[in-house]
């Protein structure tokens, strides 16, 4: 994957951006280093996880997040708000709402300067910012691409014969319609099975309802379906609590579960969620709702 842009970036060493296992390997070992200060420019998964993974190991932790909330490509203010309460626990700093505007240093990293002028001391930076797929190699492959590799419902490509999987893949969404492109190992695996039972003669379309957990200081927040959608209700926990079990509704069905610890409702209603069950009921089942 290629890094999708970020900060001015004038000091190239102690500066990782997420884009190859070298660049993660050299920051581990900064990290492992010693005390220092971490400034981590992306509030997103990645972002999070180190974030977490360096406050462990006695770092000086910020995070910088031009969004209004951590994580705010994936889920609402509301669910993002007990996260961001944990992070902070642990001796976190959580800055949303400026972006970090370039990196100073003369051959190492100094500090981050935000959009608003401020600027926050930093031994290391981490670039986290999303990303966007390397497909530049397969531009004259004949392959049809378009943020990553376009497939159809079976995950085929242009290509005869040739199936894509993974970051790179872009298929259409078996309940909506609309293309999307996963960037997490479990969908990765799934799909590669997948791939593997039609070679062997299933003749089904890929109808594998996305997934994505993450683990920041203990906690683990998990979403299944989607996360935005006509209503967010909150069965169990809220915004305020440590803990929630949320469900998601578009039109007159569930279409999404987010949990933030737990885990037993939230895969029950997980298993569901294929069959795009009638909203009514599925909030009438859940116990305690």
């Amino acid at each position: 994957m290629d890094g999708a842009g970020g900060p001015d970036v004038a000091a190239a060493t102690a500066v990782a951006v997420v884009a190859a296992v070298a660049r993660v390997r050299s920051l581990r070992d900064r990290l492992r280093a010693g005390p220092g200060r971490l400034v981590v420019v992306g509030g997103g998964f990645i972002g999070g996880e180190v974030a977490a993974s360096a406050a462990e190991h006695g770092l000086d932790v910020t995070i910088v997040e031009a969004g209004t909330h951590l994580l705010p490509g994936a889920v609402t203010a509301g669910l993002a708000r007990p996260l961001e309460r944990l992070h902070q626990a642990r001796g976190v700093r959580v800055l949303c709402g400026t972006p970090a505007a370039r990196v100073l240093g003369d051959g190492t990293a100094e500090a981050v300067e935000l959009a608003d002028g401020t600027r926050l001391p930093a031994d290391a930076v981490l670039v986290g910012l999303g990303g966007a797929p390397e497909t530049g190699w397969l531009r004259h492959s004949g392959l049809e691409l378009g943020d990553g590799i376009l497939a159809d419902e079976y995950l085929r490509t242009s290509a005869e014969d040739v199936y894509a999987i993974g970051d790179a893949a872009r298929w259409p969404d078996s309940r909506t319609g609309t293309p999307v492109r996963l960037q997490h190992w479990e969908s990765a695996l799934r799909q590669g099975t997948y791939v593997a039972r039609t070679l062997l003669g299933a003749d089904t379309p890929y109808n594998d309802v996305p997934y994505i957990w993450t683990d920041q200081h203990g906690a683990r927040l998990q979403i299944a379906g989607v996360a935005d959608g006509d209503e967010v209700y909150f069965a169990h926990g809220g915004p305020e609590d440590d803990t929630y079990l949320a469900l998601v509704r578009r039109g007159p069905h569930l279409a999404g579960v987010i949990a933030l610890g737990g885990g037993r409702e939230f895969n029950r209603l997980r298993r569901t969620l294929a069959a795009s069950p009638a909203w009514e009921s599925v909030v009438a089942g859940v116990p305690g709702s």
